[in-house]
């Protein structure tokens, strides 16, 4: 399995072993949205999210290469996961006084780094209470990589985001991300398309700029494809296909890769997007 973009990342290099086993025939592939369960299975998949998000590793770095500040006072990461955008603020020397992770899987949570300076928060940002546990006032970034495409009102999501004040760096996936699978299964992508991402943008006073970028991610196998799908915590959701629909798509699936595409988002000019 390798990347294609403009860092050619051979994720196979880094992980040789972990594809041995094919994908079990029984096991499932989720594709349409439902909160709960989007929770639940990136709780159920938690310690090997850490193996297949070489990806979310990338767009987080990306991300944080657009930040200015080179010392912030408080961070809120929307969405922090295992931690994945913490190491990348941390690896380019950005000197933080506090930072708040929030994110609504405990065994993420669990996962991410703990430090004196760090507050976990176990909180969902489709609640409408979510703003309630944070210090609004005292935040001077806003940052969420690979998260806010499970939004359920996009648009509402960031006038909240927007409203805490401070700069904003967001990356999320978008509804193009495994799009030949959607189409070939006959299913609606469960996560938030570019049009509507676009569409709170332009419905947001403050001037925000955007970009977005194509990914392809190259595999040995469509076993390992689909393996790959299922633990990347890219797809989530309630309904599932049956058996002989896994089996068929596996077979069919035309390309030895799978698309995404990612709208980066920020209130300052992007440096290096």
């Amino acid at each position: 399995m390798a990347y294609q973009n403009d860092f050619g990342y051979n994720f196979g290099r880094l992980y040789p072993n972990f594809f041995e086993e094919a994908i079990k025939m029984e096991d499932k592939i989720y594709i349409n949205d439902d909160t709960k369960y989007v929770q639940k299975e990136f709780s159920r998949f938690a310690k090997d999210y850490q193996h297949y998000n070489a990806i979310q590793k990338e767009i987080a770095k990306l991300l944080v290469e657009q930040i200015r500040e080179d010392r912030v006072s408080t961070i809120l990461d929307i969405g922090s996961g295992d931690g994945t955008l913490y190491q990348a603020i941390k690896d380019k020397n950005i000197d933080i006084s506090h930072y708040y992770a929030m994110d609504f899987s405990t065994n993420m949570l669990q996962l991410h780094p703990s430090n004196s300076n760090i507050t976990k928060i176990e909180s969902n940002f489709n609640d409408i209470s979510w703003r309630e546990q944070l210090p609004i006032d005292s935040i001077d970034i806003v940052i969420s990589s690979s998260a806010l495409q499970w939004a359920n009102s996009f648009d509402s999501l960031l006038r909240d985001i927007v409203g805490i004040g401070g700069s904003i760096y967001l990356a999320l996936f978008t509804s193009n991300t495994f799009k030949t699978i959607h189409l070939l299964a006959n299913t609606k992508s469960p996560i938030t398309s570019r049009d509507e991402i676009v569409k709170a943008i332009s419905n947001i006073d403050k001037k925000l700029h955007y970009k977005s970028k194509e990914y392809r991610v190259y595999f040995n196998s469509n076993q390992e494809l689909f393996k790959y799908i299922k633990h990347s915590g890219i797809s989530g959701g309630k309904n599932r296909l049956s058996y002989k629909e896994i089996k068929a798509l596996i077979k069919s699936y035309p390309l030895n890769y799978l698309e995404f595409e990612v709208i980066f988002i920020s209130d300052k000019e992007f440096l290096s997007i």
